[in-house]
């Protein structure tokens, strides 16, 4: 047991608190039940365990709700810290805006590059899961477990018959499970069906939790040494001597600020995939085999039921005897079928999740870097102003951060203020007349929400 259980720490899994509780004492300590002849074993509400249990329940509610907090705050953050270097970081009037399609042609390309390899690591990684999950994963355990099932067959049926007739009879009347204070659970289709089960238990939880889990640390790795590939390659095509020192710093930022940005989306988008993961881990396995082999046992169950008069107890058992024998073989098969084919599905969902982030990875690369050759609607003048009333919501921002110990994005610094200009109009359009920007900040409420802000502020 201490083995398994310094296992489970290496591998990362929580440590659940446990509780022994007399929820009738406590209830009647309180005066619950005030007409009740009393708490029966102890005298102190405390000793009930039921205090502790709701002080940790509480204590997990405000964990998950300072957790979804520390995460808005995060984005926020990071939001605020790429609109300011939006507004910063503009094409300027350097010569780099003849250059805007030679740039807009290195950064596609080198995007195009990245989703290539991305692919191919996508590629290869379907290939090892479809050997881990099914090829060398449940397909031979699930051929044991049929042949484990079929030879366990008589067993369970000899251990059914044992049952008062009574039980027996209730259990066959609700589709072969029942529970009753006294007998507690019955259920036929899950006790046939257990062999199947304990054929794959313990490759189940390798697959899709340790397993699954190794998978995806590689991939992030793999991608962030891609993404910095693609920064290091713009940063040597983009950043030539002839251009001002300040100008250069500003491609590596805006550079550097895009890779991190896309590193950040691709890493959200297979924790998301991690979460299916887990809940199929725990939803698939027992639910999905026993409701096949219920669904095979029905007519057995139906035509048990119709059953009436004299001996109606050895007939019942007699028709369960005859079903389960001449059906066990294809039944079992077609549980273990079933199973297979709702793995193989969770196989398909999670490729394509993972296609989804490949995609978003390229989306939130071409995004920030387009502003290194888009010409911005607005002139210096009026994007600083816009990064003036942004930094007063950097500042509350990092404010509350500090509070409760996040850790934020590193907020945009503002250059000393330009010489006053007024404003040229561009064709079709008013003149402001204050030569100043008025920004309007939404926080996004999701994925698509963030980048659609993104790209309206990211010209100020």
């Amino acid at each position: 047991m201490e083995e398994t259980a310094q296992e489970h720490r290496a591998a990362g899994r929580p440590r659940l608190s446990v509780f022994c509780v007399s929820a009738w004492d406590a209830h009647c300590l309180e005066g619950r039940f005030p007409h009740d002849r009393g708490a029966a074993t102890f005298s102190s509400l405390a000793d009930t365990g039921i205090p502790a249990l709701r002080a940790h329940v509480q204590q997990l509610a405000r964990t998950a709700r300072t957790e979804r907090l520390r995460t808005l705050v995060t984005d926020l953050s990071h939001f605020i810290a790429g609109a300011g270097s939006a507004l910063m970081i503009q094409p300027g009037d350097d010569g780099w805006r003849e250059r805007a399609a030679s740039v807009r042609h290195t950064c596609t390309g080198a995007v195009e590059q990245l989703q290539s390899h991305t692919t191919s690591k996508l590629q290869a990684l379907r290939s090892v899961l479809e050997k881990e999950w099914l090829g060398e994963g449940l397909d031979p355990r699930l051929v044991t477990g049929v042949a484990q099932a079929v030879a366990a067959a008589e067993s369970k049926l000899a251990g059914w018959s044992k049952l008062p007739w009574t039980s027996y009879r209730a259990v066959i009347r609700r589709n072969g499970a029942f529970s009753s204070g006294r007998m507690g659970q019955v259920d036929f289709n899950a006790e046939l069906a257990g062999p199947l089960q304990d054929a794959i238990a313990i490759n189940w939880d390798n697959i899709f939790n340790v397993g699954f889990k190794a998978h995806r640390d590689a991939l992030l790795e793999a991608v962030e040494a891609q993404v910095q590939a693609l920064a290091d390659c713009l940063l040597t095509q983009l950043v030539v001597p002839e251009l001002p020192e300040e100008r250069r710093l500003e491609i590596q930022q805006l550079v550097e600020e895009a890779c991190s940005h896309a590193h950040a989306a691709f890493s959200a988008a297979l924790q998301k995939v991690s979460v299916y993961v887990a809940e199929q881990h725990r939803g698939i396995s027992r639910h999905a085999m026993s409701r096949k082999v219920r669904e095979k046992m029905l007519s057995a169950y139906r035509k048990c039921s119709s059953e009436t008069g004299k001996g109606v107890y050895c007939r019942m058992k007699d028709i369960m005897a005859k079903h389960v024998d001449q059906r066990k073989a294809s039944m079992f098969k077609l549980a273990s079928d079933e199973l297979r084919e709702r793995v193989r599905g969770t196989l398909s969902e999670v490729m394509g999740q993972l296609e989804g982030a490949r995609s978003h990875l390229a989306t939130a690369c071409t995004t920030r870097l387009a502003r290194l050759w888009r010409v911005p609607p607005s002139n210096h003048h009026e994007r600083y102003e816009a990064a003036v009333q942004l930094q007063e919501l950097a500042d509350a921002c990092g404010a509350l951060c500090s509070v409760m110990e996040v850790d934020v994005a590193q907020p945009f610094t503002l250059p000393p203020r330009p010489a006053t200009r007024d404003r040229v109009p561009h064709e079709g359009e008013q003149a402001t007349g204050s030569g100043a920007l008025t920004l309007a900040l939404a926080v996004p409420a999701s994925d698509a929400g963030q980048h659609e802000a993104a790209q309206a502020c990211q010209y100020g």
